[in-house]
């Protein structure tokens, strides 16, 4: 693996834990959940628009696709929160038999 596909992988892992974390904030101040998707999405593409300024070998080099990927890496993020709240899910469910 090359350090064009590290700094791609790192900058997509970056992006997604940033806007786990601001997801999981307005979770936390009662937003309605319908709402925290569009929210994170927004928050990646905002992100990554300076990245790509910023980090050398950043995967896109125009502002369009700056904001797919950091809205990709933000609706990543509501999945990686959906995919926990299942697995959380299926632990309990499996204690209670």
């Amino acid at each position: 693996m090359d350090i064009q596909s590290w700094v791609t992988c790192l900058a997509f892992f970056v992006i997604l834990v940033i806007c786990y974390v601001i997801g999981k904030l307005f979770k936390a101040s009662k937003m309605k959940d319908e709402f925290i998707p569009y929210i994170v999405a927004l928050c990646g593409g905002l992100i990554a628009i300076p990245s790509m300024f910023l980090i050398n070998g950043f995967p896109v080099h125009d502002v369009i696709s700056a904001i797919a990927f950091g809205m990709f890496c933000g609706l990543a993020a509501t999945g990686a929160n959906q995919w926990t709240k299942q697995l959380e899910k299926l632990k309990k469910a499996e204690s209670e038999e």
